[in-house]
């Protein structure tokens, strides 16, 4: 994946998670990338001696991951640390907009509930953070698993197209690289989802109005596989998957059959434009697909935290 120029990795504790420097040092090899690893601490209440507790614990810190990025400069690779105080997505996400970092990788945080994958942070970072963001599941074995690439229908719309394009380019290249299979998703939903399920309604199922949902149906596929054909290079083994349903299950259901090693997707919208990934959908898939995650912002995404 010769893509990514600069990666910032993110540890959630102080004493933080291996993996994700792990994954981001062999992305930055392959991408002759610099890296940056980001730590960041609560800010301490504001007084005389938490002011002196905070230098210390910030120098500690400085002096510790300073010695855990040394074996990686001994291998060529341009990397630096930096210890940061303050509420954790946002300083994640000032940093990036500071350093211009085009991938951030960090290790998803569990919060405990139902099962659920992703804590509060990571949506928070899944909602606001403006460039690509792998989120690694915990434990996970690393490249052995296929690749899910879930795409929107793209409607004519030029937003659309470039970010369905952006998430096949990053999911082939890591398919090829990784010599593992890519599957391409795209839900079909004619109305709202939420009728979706009721079309053997009265007045939905009668031959002419079952004969136009067939013809939207045979366009949108069309346009399916014409979005995924200049992704189909030898050495690729991809599998197309065009799908009636709402899109957060269809996905959902999808990463429970195939098991991928990671879904590239992208997280949310603000333009109004239907068929993207929105809002609570997105956080549904999110809380439910049991993967590592690669999520993509559409182009234009301001993020509301400001650098």
């Amino acid at each position: 994946m010769q893509r990514f120029k600069s990666i910032l990795v993110v540890f959630d504790r102080a004493t933080g998670n291996h993996d994700a420097l792990e994954h981001a040092a062999d992305l930055a090899r392959r991408n002759g990338a610099r890296l940056s690893l980001l730590v960041c601490l609560t800010e301490f209440e504001s007084s005389g001696d938490s002011d002196n507790l905070e230098n210390v614990v910030v120098a500690g810190l400085r002096s510790h991951f300073k010695g855990i990025i040394e074996p990686f400069r001994a291998m060529d690779l341009a990397v630096s640390s930096e210890v940061r105080l303050g509420r954790f997505f946002v300083q994640v996400i000032r940093h990036v907009l500071g350093d211009d970092h085009d991938l951030v990788v960090k290790v998803a945080e569990s919060d405990g509930h139902y099962g659920f994958q992703f804590s509060s942070t990571d949506l928070h970072l899944l909602r606001k953070c403006p460039r690509p963001l792998r989120l690694l599941k915990p434990g996970h074995p690393g490249e052995n698993g296929p690749i899910l690439a879930a795409i929107a229908p793209p409607g004519g719309h030029r937003d659309i197209a470039r970010l369905n394009a952006n998430i096949l380019e990053l999911a082939s290249s890591m398919a090829i690289e990784r010599k593992q299979p890519l599957h391409v998703v795209q839900a079909w939903a004619p109305i709202d989802p939420l009728l979706f399920n009721h079309l053997d309604r009265p007045g939905l199922d009668d031959p002419a109005t079952k004969e136009k949902l067939g013809l939207v149906r045979s366009r949108a596929q069309a346009l399916f596989e014409k979005t995924v054909r200049p992704f189909m290079t030898e050495g690729l083994d991809i599998h197309r998957h065009f799908v009636d349903g709402v899109p957060s299950r269809v996905i959902i259901d999808l990463v429970r059959d195939l098991a991928p090693d990671v879904a590239v997707m992208s997280t949310l919208n603000r333009s109004g434009v239907a068929g993207l990934l929105v809002g609570e959908t997105a956080e549904n898939v999110f809380r439910q697909i049991d993967c590592s995650v690669l999520a993509l912002k559409p182009n234009g995404f301001i993020s509301p935290v400001s650098g």
